[in-house]
């Protein structure tokens, strides 16, 4: 993605690139001596930033496997878990380098949450880990893992091409490749942004819609009925609750995403009035009014 792209690779494939760019050149009047990939190898797995690209790797394999065990209920609450580990630990080691550069400590923390995009992930998803473990990987946030592997995409593809692709010679036509892959991250980088973005805003929609009522009426359900609270449900609430939280984060910290999301509530706005001569309306505001106030 073309900002979050460039945030999380700007210490990633630029710096471990330059690893072994000056090794490239050697010989003679400036020959170039081709690198051993097994050298090229040895400099990166000593670098953050290939474990970033297996990071990315990783969640890549249990995005699909958790959507091919679509029968098999364990295994794609195995498979989420591992996403989500995989999707902090990424996020950790960009972190890690804003930590040991001082751009990050405990006493700007609250406030670099509402400016960094990297921060905002880390502490939503690591907060969805921890709800899955309480619960027994029983609750998941359906459809959360879909822009992180949106974005592990095109990482994915931007740290191969620059970092391992051009030591691959035993590829045939590698450098065909390479311009075959830059051509891919240049037309789609920006629209699949657009797709992830617009996907997290209509997720904390659908959450709000259809998940906050259900698990309230079970909540009051299992109080009345049972005399007690159904503590998944509850959980449930509070990761809708965490969830709404991270979009106004981002809203605050991203302007084509605070764009995207104004444009999102005109054509809602504009459909309510339309379908229903403005009468819903007025609950629509309050609901609205009431996330603004509780979310500020």
């Amino acid at each position: 993605m073309v900002q979050q792209t460039n945030r999380r690779n700007s210490g990633g494939s630029n710096s471990s690139g330059g690893g072994t760019g000056g090794g490239a050149r050697g010989g003679a009047r400036g020959a170039r001596t081709p690198v051993p990939f097994k050298t090229v190898m040895r400099l990166r797995v000593r670098q953050p930033q290939f474990y970033w690209f297996l990071g990315h790797v990783m969640i890549l394999y249990h995005f699909i496997q958790f959507h091919l065990s679509i029968f098999s209920v364990t295994s794609q609450r195995f498979h989420y878990g591992r996403s989500l580990i995989y999707i902090i630990i990424t996020y950790g080691i960009v972190l890690y380098q804003f930590i040991r550069s001082k751009q990050l400590n405990w006493g700007n923390f609250i406030i670099s949450l509402k400016k960094l995009d990297n921060l905002q992930y880390f502490t939503l998803y690591s907060m969805l880990y921890l709800l899955n473990i309480i619960s027994g990987g029983k609750i998941i946030l359906n459809g959360g893992i879909i822009s992180p592997t949106i974005f592990a995409i095109f990482h994915v593809l931007n740290y191969f091409k620059e970092n391992l692709l051009p030591y691959l010679t035993m590829i045939p036509q590698h450098n065909s490749l390479s311009s075959i892959i830059g051509q891919f991250i240049k037309r789609y980088n920006e629209k699949c942004l657009l797709v992830a973005q617009s996907w997290e805003i209509i997720l904390m929609f659908r959450y709000l819609v259809m998940s906050v009522p259900m698990n309230l009426l079970s909540l009051l359900g299992s109080a009345i009925i049972f005399q007690r609270f159904q503590l998944v449900s509850l959980g449930k609430l509070i990761m809708v609750v965490i969830y709404i939280r991270f979009i106004r984060w981002r809203y605050l910290a991203n302007k084509q995403f605070a764009t995207i999301f104004d444009e999102m509530i005109r054509r809602l706005e504009m459909l309510l009035t339309q379908f229903s001569n403005g009468q819903f309306l007025p609950i629509w505001n309050q609901i609205k009014n009431t996330v603004i106030k509780y979310m500020p």
